[in-house]
């Protein structure tokens, strides 16, 4: 049973990435260029830019507006995992991030154009293979947010390191 479930209606999601996108340009643009802050920023906006193409080719490609994914609980990641391992086993190879991002998304798309109730595992992830990979990393993404369920952290550690640095300066 997945964590949560998440219909995505492919044009709002486009909209709301493109306002993220203008924000990020925003912040970015009022930073030095040595502040490692608007590097980061720009790297989340080159990421947007990717989700973007990938929800773009969708709208293009498929009849459907919207794609239904879901968060994996920690059962049914560690099963994403193991099968990732296996088939690099049976292949002599060594298991890498972009298996597992196709197992990943098979797993978690509950319902899209490219998946149906009666495909095997196997087929649901030959299906999600052939996907452009700008797509899977946007569906990635979402899987990964559902799956996490949130930041129950009220400050990141990254946040928390950076707030002392600035104390530290400051002192």
């Amino acid at each position: 049973m997945p964590l949560q479930t998440k219909e995505i209606e492919l044009a709002s999601e486009i909209d709301r990435l493109e306002q993220r996108r203008r924000d990020l340009a925003e912040q970015a643009a009022a930073l030095a260029d040595d502040n490692p802050k608007r590097g980061e920023l720009v790297q989340e906006g080159n990421e947007i830019d990717t989700y973007l193409q990938g929800l773009n080719w969708a709208l293009e490609e498929w009849e459907t507006e919207t794609v239904t994914v879901s968060g994996l609980t920690g059962g049914e990641f560690g099963r994403v995992e193991d099968s990732v391992v296996s088939s690099a086993a049976e292949r002599g190879e060594q298991p890498g991030g972009g298996a597992t991002r196709v197992y990943l998304v098979a797993s978690g798309t509950v319902e899209a154009p490219y998946v149906g109730d009666e495909m095997t595992e196997e087929q649901r992830i030959g299906a999600v293979s052939q996907l452009p990979i700008t797509f899977l990393k946007w569906a990635e993404y979402r899987i990964d947010e559902l799956t996490t369920m949130g930041n129950s952290v009220e400050t990141s550690f990254n946040a928390l390191l950076a707030e002392t640095q600035t104390e530290s300066d400051d002192a």
